[in-house]
């Protein structure tokens, strides 16, 4: 993934905080997208996503053809590689775990694309 952060501002930095999610709300959620990922898995010698080899991921774990097309599109137009394309559906997947999604859809895969492109979702 490609993602540039701006400096904070003193503004920023100083600003009210009580809207800001705490580590334990941040990590309740992970915990929740892992054990999401963990039940698909249930039966596969994977416990994570990222153990799933590429024949698996576009097969078993292949999202459909809707969801597939921004990558498909960038495939066609050489700005994703195979190994790109693996990275990518590795993200719209833990995107759409995050969502509390069944399998990523166009807006997981859009987000994870522009994640790896180095754009803004």
């Amino acid at each position: 993934m490609k993602v540039t952060v701006a400096r904070s501002s003193r503004r920023e930095l100083m600003a009210n905080r009580q809207f800001v999610e705490t580590s334990e709300t941040v990590a309740g959620r992970v915990l929740a997208t892992r054990s999401r990922a963990a039940e698909r898995l249930v039966g596969t010698p994977w416990r994570t996503i990222a153990e799933i080899p590429s024949a698996a991921l576009h097969s078993r774990f292949r999202p459909s053809d809707a969801a597939m097309k921004p990558m498909t599109n960038c495939l066609d137009s050489s700005s994703l590689s195979a190994r790109g394309l693996d990275r990518v559906v590795r993200v719209a997947w833990t995107l759409a775990d995050l969502a509390g999604k069944p399998r990523p859809d166009e807006n997981e895969t859009s987000a994870a694309l522009a994640l790896w492109l180095g754009l803004h979702p």
